[in-house]
């Protein structure tokens, strides 16, 4: 309900994703062919979406709400598999946050960042910290305000030095999926046909 019952409300920068995406899949290229002001990794996501059927702000909004119920399950089963009853609570904070709910279901890169925050999680708990580095650098690609994620290193990675490398592996893959990002578009623009 929440997907459908604010069409016109909190659309935010969901317009930029969309426009953007249809300016990738007509061969355009973010930053040099037009103005975006996020990472384009989600944008190039969406377009990718729209090449295999998925189009409209409501198929968008569908897919991203399905993410966010994926990521909301699987931290509910893990939280249940400690105890049903802070499970039970979790659920009900959960849907008594409709702020949250609307933000996960808008066509925006939360739902994903949510979703890739729980792989970074486990893939911490079980010890793989170079896979957690690589796919918290892809959150952060995802959209660079989510740096604050850093502090993932800080409370589930001890002691402090190992902490700090692994923060430091995730900011160093992260600048070099940004940096590959632009270099690749510059390149391309440079050796398109019509710059020849």
């Amino acid at each position: 309900l929440l997907t459908f019952s604010s069409l016109n409300l909190w659309f935010q920068d969901g317009g930029w994703y969309l426009n953007a995406a249809h300016g990738v899949n007509r061969g355009w290229l973010p930053y040099l062919d037009f103005y975006f002001p996020h990472t384009a990794s989600f944008v190039h996501l969406i377009a990718t979406l729209e090449r295999v059927g998925c189009h409209g702000v409501v198929t968008h909004r569908l897919v991203q709400s399905l993410i966010a119920l994926i990521a909301f399950v699987i931290v509910l089963s893990a939280i249940f598999k400690d105890s049903p009853k802070k499970a039970w609570v979790s659920l009900g904070l959960i849907l008594l946050s409709p702020y949250y709910l609307i933000q996960f279901s808008q066509v925006r890169p939360y739902s994903i960042a949510f979703l890739l925050t729980i792989i970074v999680f486990f893939l911490l708990k079980n010890g793989m910290s170079r896979m957690g580095a690589l796919t918290l650098a892809s959150l952060i690609h995802l959209r660079m305000s989510l740096l604050s994620y850093l502090f993932l290193s800080f409370v589930c990675i001890k002691p402090i030095r190992s902490s700090i490398v692994f923060a430091a592996q995730s900011v160093i893959l992260a600048a070099l999926l940004v940096f590959i990002g632009y270099e690749s578009a510059m390149l391309s623009q440079l050796f398109s046909p019509i710059a020849l």
